[in-house]
Order: structure tokens, then C-alpha cells, then sequence
């Protein structure tokens, strides 16, 4: 399940924001309904400690895998793993419906949540 945030602005709604619970790290999330209409997606993982903390993994990383109205198979966005020792934001354009990532070897850290933004251009 996963919170979902509508942004609007003068030219009606431009963005959309979600954001997973929290979720250990041997276990993968997986974003479902997301809305299609906003191709251009932008995903990170957002590492926790056991207080809520964000921190660095110690080692390991996170392979997401999108679904798109077009294809009902897991796709692979053209950077499709996060190092969990550095991590940074992915993107891809398409019409995006679901969002899996699952996590490998991931240390030092407790849970680890999702947060993605999309928009229309």
C-alpha cells in the first residue's frame, strides 16, 4: 500500500507523489495502482535504522522492476539497481502501474521505504 500525494498548480494536476510503508529489508515492496497518466517517474529508497533514522546500508542493493499499461510483465528501467551504500534516484518514462523492489543483502540497516514522484513532461 502506498500514500498517495496529488500536487496541483495553475495548469491543473502536474505531479503525484507516493510513498510505501515502511518495509524490512529482507522483504520487497511493491507499489500497485499507480496512476498512468504521469509517464516521467522518478524513484528512490529511502534506509532506516531501528529508531526510523535514515542511514547508509552497509552493503547491498535494491532492483526495481516496473509494469506499464503496455507490457504486463516486470520491466527493467535502464538503471534498474540502487547501491544501498550510496544511494540515489532512478528514472524512466512510461506509463507506469506498478513498481517492485526488492532488496539483496542490505546491512546496517533495519527497513527501508519507497518514495516516488511522476509527472506529466
Amino acid at each position: 500500500m502506498a500514500t498517495k500525494l496529488l500536487y496541483k498548480t495553475s495548469r491543473g494536476n502536474d505531479m503525484i507523489a507516493f510513498k510505501s510503508e515502511d518495509g524490512l529489508v529482507a522483504d520487497t515492496i511493491d507499489m500497485i495502482d499507480l496512476d498512468p497518466s504521469f509517464a516521467h517517474c522518478f524513484l528512490s529508497v529511502q534506509i532506516l535504522d531501528i529508531s526510523g533514522d535514515p542511514v547508509l546500508a552497509g552493503a547491498g542493493t535494491f532492483a526495481v522492476s516496473v509494469y506499464t499499461v503496455n507490457n504486463n510483465q516486470p520491466e527493467s528501467p535502464a538503471t534498474s539497481t540502487i547501491d544501498g551504500t550510496a544511494p540515489v534516484t532512478i528514472d524512466w518514462s512510461g506509463n507506469t502501474t506498478r513498481v517492485t523492489v526488492v532488496p539483496t543483502g542490505i546491512t546496517t540497516a533495519v527497513s527501508y521505504r519507497v518514495v516516488m514522484t511522476c509527472n506529466r513532461s
